[in-house]
């Protein structure tokens, strides 16, 4: 197998050095900057990401004499995706001919029928169709801690036994800073988080926070930029709409994850190898990203084999070639690693059968805490700058807006992102 850019990467930036260690049985990737005699910043990723989504900004904080320390959580970048071993395949789902035959045909349970797209049709109808021996979820019992590897009560564990045997009980002041689907766990980490002697959250930055369900606040995601699932009649309210799209998301997501493996993995399989995940990436950043003034193939067509359409061109400025594709690398090249769609798709049962609160209790929690700051890109398309407002009014926290920015700006104006949270830190 490849060596994946991100090892290189990692190998290569001193200031935020990458080493392994075993937590709980999984042998977790871990990033760290080194002791200084400064407060300590601790990252938590967003989804497809890893600590090397901090990699641009922890160096412009440690030479501020900020520890900072991030781990890839379980079924991300490169810790392990552990499964369980020597367990039966699963049973042939009852009825899947015909519940394929069904979908392809365009029929199927109630909360799908005439709802899904043909894209979406295929691609569970495939995963109906082609069942393999894979083994099924069932619970763990690793060393040192019982439950399942991929749930956030076992990650934040993880982080503790790490903290304990690398930080020497003394005063120091801890901030917690969650990109996107880590702002949760940065949240959570403000209460359940058990840190050595004298070490104290004083702080939470959230950017990009996908904190909310937009199920549960649908007005703050009215700016939510998503291809449709379902072909409603323009007459139909946006309001009632968007409702309906998010319904039927996570209905069909849901299906999608009661499936035993070895219907739900070729799935998800499917889905990926339909999908360009280097334009997903991009999708994220903003247009400023590119310049219509140069246009250059960033990304042959052979550098992921996940890029399937030969091709694939993008205009982007000379001087940010090498900077765009090594952080397209860092979200796609994970892909690559084995078994990263077990791992997937475990993190997301787990994450739907943890007992985890939602997003507004989180913040219930941990209001009071600590302080608190968000930061948001002002085009961000995936967590929209109305979602983190709302965020920010429930926690009273001080709120950040970063110009031409879209959902990625570690990657996309990590010295601005590094100001505002020294700026945060000291003050």
């Amino acid at each position: 197998m490849r060596l994946p850019l991100i090892i290189l990467v990692a190998a290569t930036t001193q200031a935020f050095k990458s080493s392994f260690i075993n937590l709980g049985g999984v042998r977790h990737h871990v990033r760290d900057s080194g002791e200084t005699d400064g407060p300590l910043a601790i990252f938590f990723h967003g989804f497809a990401g890893s600590a090397a989504s901090f990699e641009d900004v922890a160096p412009l904080l440690a030479a501020k004499n900020v520890r900072c320390i991030g781990v890839d959580r379980v079924a991300f970048g490169l810790t392990e995706r552990p499964a369980p071993a020597s367990l039966p395949a699963p049973p042939k789902l009852p009825g899947s001919a015909t519940l394929a035959a069904s979908l392809e045909g365009g029929g199927g349970p109630q909360y799908l029928a005439g709802g899904l797209l043909p894209e979406a049709r295929a691609a569970i109808a495939s995963g109906l169709r082609r069942p393999e021996t894979l083994a099924p979820s069932l619970p763990w019992t690793l060393a040192g801690f019982r439950g399942d590897p991929y749930a956030p009560e076992f990650q934040l564990k993880a982080l503790s036994t790490l903290l304990r045997r690398r930080l020497a009980p003394r005063e120091r002041d801890v901030y917690v800073i969650g990109h996107s689907a880590g702002g949760p766990y940065a949240l959570r980490a403000c209460s359940d988080l058990v840190l050595p002697r004298g070490h104290a959250v004083k702080g939470c930055a959230l950017i990009a926070p996908a904190v909310l369900d937009p199920r549960e606040d649908p007005e703050a995601y009215a700016d939510f930029d998503a291809p449709p699932l379902l072909d409603l009649p323009d007459a139909l309210p946006e309001s009632l709409r968007n409702r309906a799209e998010t319904e039927a998301r996570n209905a069909a997501f849901g299906t999608l994850l009661a499936l035993p493996d070895a219907f739900a993995l070729p799935t998800a399989r499917r889905i990926a190898d339909d999908r360009n995940f280097t334009e997903a990436v991009l999708g994220q950043m903003h247009p400023r990203m590119g310049a219509p003034e140069h246009e250059k193939t960033y990304v042959p067509a052979s550098y992921s084999k996940f890029n399937r359409r030969a091709g694939v061109r993008k205009r982007h400025q000379r001087d940010s070639s090498h900077r765009i594709r090594r952080c397209v690398a860092k979200y796609t090249e994970p892909l690559e690693l084995e078994a990263w769609d077990v791992g997937l798709l475990r993190h997301y049962r787990a994450e739907r059968a943890s007992e985890a609160e939602t997003g507004r209790a989180l913040i219930e929690r941990a209001k009071g805490s600590a302080r608190f700051l968000t930061v948001t890109g002002d085009v961000d398309r995936i967590v929209p700058a109305s979602a983190t407002a709302t965020v920010a009014d429930l926690l009273g926290a001080e709120a950040r807006t970063i110009a031409d920015t879209g959902h990625l700006p570690l990657d996309e104006r990590p010295q601005e992102v590094a100001d505002v949270l020294l700026e945060f830190i000291s003050s």
